[in-house]
């Protein structure tokens, strides 16, 4: 109606009041059209405009949120506070506590380091289970047995990656101590035991670097006595193991240090040139007391493969 409207000028074919009456005859009938027009394109509009503002109702905040930092205990009533700096630094610390405290499924096998490679051969389907379809591989908690059978309380983080049908390997991380044991997740294998273990976190005092320089001189003298002897398993298995290992830790990182050590001087598989002391490196409750541990280790291989001191 109002193109018509608009397409041009009236006509006039009367009297005055004839083309009065027409014209408003003509810009009543435009008007209505108008009307309905604009009634339609209103209706067509709240169509679209409703549901956008009840999305926004519905994803909106009930409660304004404050462009100003309030404790919670100052928080104003109808105002959603910001946190402040001490309470997003008390976030922080849970989401860190959280992360060093971890629910890992557990297996039962041998006591293991990290950097170490250990490798096995298994048909059980939950372990199959707990793999990443695409990558083969699972995130998972290793822990030794005592010689009565009981499980070790301290382990380390490992790899977990399927070689073959039955046939597994599993690569080290970070040493933990088991905290508990922990529900079954929600996306966890049955039959596989979980647990809340404490990654390590090492304190290195002024004493504990001294011990830990002294080991240098004692894996240069080790590693020369081994690889002159006949001990290796195969041609090339301490330079196989260190190359697992990667670098000696400097002696500032002294529990790490004496981990690795630890690892070289009880490999997997083992020399045989040595007393197994994977288990007490991990349970030492201090850097120094795992760096003694390790000390008396290495001396005593070393007495045993230059023949001065045999252990056995």
């Amino acid at each position: 109606m109002l193109q018509s409207l608009e397409a041009g000028p009236l006509r006039m074919t009367g009297s005055a009041a004839f083309q009065d009456a027409a014209v408003s005859a003509r810009l009543a009938r435009a008007g209505r059209g108008l009307r309905r027009g604009t009634l339609l394109a209103a209706i067509t509009l709240l169509g679209f405009v409703l549901p956008a503002l009840a999305a926004l109702a519905w994803l909106a905040p009930s409660r304004p949120l404050c462009t100003r930092r309030l404790s919670s205990r100052a928080s104003s009533a109808g105002c959603r506070a910001i946190p402040s700096d001490a309470e997003m630094s008390e976030l922080q610390r849970r989401v860190a506590e959280v992360k060093r405290r971890p629910i890992v499924p557990l297996l039962v096998i041998d006591s293991m380091l990290p950097g170490q490679r250990l490798k096995f051969q298994s048909g059980e389907l939950e372990l199959e289970q707990l793999l990443d379809r695409q990558t083969l591989k699972a995130q998972v908690g290793v822990i030794g047995a005592q010689r009565n059978g009981a499980p070790l309380m301290v382990g380390v983080t490992a790899t977990l990656h399927l070689l073959a049908r039955g046939h597994w390997e599993l690569r080290g991380h970070r040493c933990f101590r088991v905290l508990g044991p922990a529900d079954v997740p929600h996306d966890g294998i049955a039959g596989i035991s979980y647990a809340t273990v404490e990654l390590c976190e090492d304190v290195v005092e002024e004493g504990d670097l001294q011990l830990a320089e002294t080991l240098t001189l004692l894996v240069q003298e080790w590693r020369t006595l081994v690889e002159k002897s006949k001990f290796e398993r195969f041609e090339g298995q301490i330079r196989q193991v260190l190359e697992d290992l990667g670098p000696m830790p400097p002696a500032e990182e002294a529990g790490d240090r004496a981990l690795w050590v630890a690892a070289l001087v009880n490999p997997l598989p083992g020399l045989g040139v040595a007393f197994e002391i994977r288990p007490q490196a991990l349970l030492a409750p201090t850097v120094r007391e795992r760096l003694q541990v390790v000390l008396d280790g290495i001396r005593g291989s070393i007495g045993h493969v230059s023949g001065t001191a045999p252990l056995f």
